[in-house]
């Protein structure tokens, strides 16, 4: 359980974002979720690698973090 709530935390942010967001709660609250998930998906969120390997029809089976893994940072 706790490895799960360690890859998705940003996930349970979101949703309560979405709750902050429709219940007009401080503006202070919606920023602070607002940059928890924009740091969570920058450089955590659990992403395919995707590559393609050498034989041309696999793909990498590595997992990558972060939308900066995506774009190769």
């Amino acid at each position: 359980m706790g490895k799960v709530v360690r890859l998705y935390w940003g996930y349970m942010v979101a949703a309560a974002l979405v709750v902050a967001w429709s219940q007009q709660w401080a503006l202070q609250v919606i920023v602070a979720l607002s940059l928890g998930v924009s740091l969570y998906a920058a450089f955590q969120v659990p992403v395919w690698c995707g590559a393609v390997n050498r034989d041309g029809q696999t793909y990498c089976r590595n997992n990558a973090y972060g939308v900066r893994a995506v774009t190769g940072g």
